[in-house]
């Protein structure tokens, strides 16, 4: 009856240059740690969600994670979490 998570943000190999700073938080009020990603977005496609694949690519990943992880024992705002 214990649920565990591990913090991920994932980006495409050819946008690594633009990672200025990653860096995993304290956990305080829940049972994960905050993220803060801090991404470079002054050079060239700054657009992502105006391109269809990325738009694509985000509705899949997240149909997908629902349905995996929806069932009885998983209340909403865990799954939101």
């Amino acid at each position: 009856s214990s649920y565990s998570r591990i913090d991920l943000l994932f980006t495409p190999g050819e946008e690594t240059h633009r990672i200025i700073d990653c860096r995993i938080f304290p956990i305080t009020l829940s049972d994960h740690s905050p993220v803060l990603f801090e991404w470079d977005l002054r050079q060239k496609n700054t657009s992502l969600l105006n391109d269809p694949t990325v738009v694509q690519l985000v509705r899949t990943e997240l149909n997908y994670y629902v349905e995996l992880n929806t069932n009885p024992e998983t209340s909403p705002l865990i799954l939101w979490d």
